[in-house]
């Protein structure tokens, strides 16, 4: 199993959040669809999220209502909340060469398209209970350790400062509909006692040997060139078949999920 952390520093202090969480009950503040085109986000994201968490264990804002004003609220009142869990379902964008840049995508209280970048989230003052941050969204956990001289200060790192003792994000682009999939999966494995790390592992490990024991390949993102029409044909084909039950499985659908978190 592969856990990560930004730096030492980090994973000391995630370890010891861990340790000292005063809820033992996950409540999940859940933000989807914000802008309006992730279809699964709103749909099948939420309808499975709600089944694993079980009833009464969700607050769900859903796309003008997840507006940034109402994100920011959230969190500003996130310790009388009650919530331990916060997940995000948007578009997002990483900067490399000034990772404080990256933002996540919300409407305004007007329907205007925002950001909330890395660097608002660090001046959040530090909130309490915060077990699991989910960021279901491109990019979003792209390092930027080797790119900056100084400490991490992507998305990740923004949310471990503010009080997170665990994030599920991802390296690399995600179709909507396969994360949804996915992490309504984490969760079922998360609301059932196993951390995000763990539910990354066994979910990953459980879905490669279905495709395996099916004999089907298991795709690499880097043999599709999304620029190539024929490449968006092979998507199309991939999603079609997973859609009808085949297993199929291409790398880029999973290898990219990052769970940051000390175990």
């Amino acid at each position: 199993m592969i856990r990560y952390a930004p730096n030492l520093g980090a994973l000391q202090i995630m370890k010891h959040r861990s340790s000292n969480l005063q809820h033992d009950i996950n409540r999940i503040a859940c933000f989807f669809n914000p802008l309006g085109d992730l279809k699964a986000s709103g749909e099948l994201e939420l309808q499975g999220i709600c089944s694993a968490a079980g009833e009464g264990a969700i607050t769900a804002y859903l796309e003008k209502e997840a507006s940034i004003e109402k994100f920011l609220e959230i969190l500003e009142a996130w310790d009388e909340s009650g919530d331990t869990v916060l997940h995000v379902s948007t578009h997002s964008e990483t900067f490399m060469k000034q990772p404080e840049k990256s933002f996540l995508c919300f409407p305004n209280s007007k329907g205007e398209l925002n950001r909330i970048t890395a660097e608002k989230i660090f001046s959040i003052k530090p909130i309490n209970n915060l077990r699991l941050v989910s960021l279901a969204s491109c990019s979003s956990g792209f390092p930027d350790i080797g790119y900056t001289e100084s400490e991490p200060i992507g998305l990740v790192a923004a949310f471990i400062n503010i009080g997170a003792s665990s994030i599920i994000s991802s390296l690399y682009p995600i179709l909507d509909r396969p994360a949804a999939d996915m992490f309504t999966a984490l969760y079922n494995r998360y609301m059932n006692g196993c951390d995000i790390g763990e539910a990354l592992r066994d979910e990953v490990c459980e879905r490669l040997n279905k495709a395996r024991q099916a004999g089907v390949e298991v795709f690499s993102s880097e043999s599709v060139n999304l620029s190539d029409p024929k490449s968006h044909i092979a998507v199309h084909d991939w999603l079609s078949a997973w859609e009808q039950g085949t297993p199929v499985f291409p790398i880029s659908w999973w290898a990219g999920l990052k769970a940051t978190c000390s175990g």
